[in-house]
């Protein structure tokens, strides 16, 4: 299908007008020079598959829209009820009402109870390490004292054939 650059030229400004962005701010947000976008909306310079997929990645955008003009400028966002999810993902009762209770906490308390998760989180990682830091430690004293053992039996062992020789030759 032939796309028309003077159509998708104007709904590519169009886009952009609706989002209330400048020329620069928006080329900045789909990875493009301010100077391309310019042209893209001139309809001076084709708009390739791939600034197409992130226009419409980036900002929600149709993409049957934005090449051809048919349905709406914006995608339908998908709407999940919160019950819903929770039966897909066989979420108990009480987790349920945890989470909601969890939703109804204001939005700037809510982060600092994540904030509080993350550095208990990271005290209980620091946790792990020192206990790695420990086993190791252990493990190579478990191995030197080994060492020690075998070599001190190595002693006893020569001591003892040593006095066997000992006691051979009083013979």
């Amino acid at each position: 299908m032939t796309i028309i650059l003077e159509d998708i030229s104007i709904r590519l400004k169009l886009i952009r007008k609706e989002l209330k962005l400048s020329q620069n701010n928006f080329s900045k947000k789909i990875n493009i020079g301010q100077t391309t976008l310019a042209q893209f909306e001139l309809g001076t310079r084709k708009i390739k598959d791939i600034h197409i997929k992130r226009i419409c990645d980036e900002f929600n955008i149709n993409e049957e829209w934005l090449k051809n003009g048919i349905g709406e400028m914006f995608n339908k966002k998908e709407n999940i009820s919160l019950d819903d999810f929770a039966k897909q993902n066989n979420v108990s009762d009480l987790e349920l009402e945890i989470i909601k209770a969890y939703m109804k906490i204001p939005s700037e308390d809510r982060n600092k109870i994540i904030q509080s998760f993350k550095e208990a989180l990271s005290k209980e990682d620091e946790k792990k390490i020192n206990q790695t830091v420990t086993n190791v430690t252990s493990t190579n004293n478990i191995n030197n004292t080994d060492e020690n053992i075998q070599n001190s039996l190595q002693k006893s062992n020569k001591n003892f054939n040593i006095n066997k020789i000992n006691m051979l030759s009083d013979y």
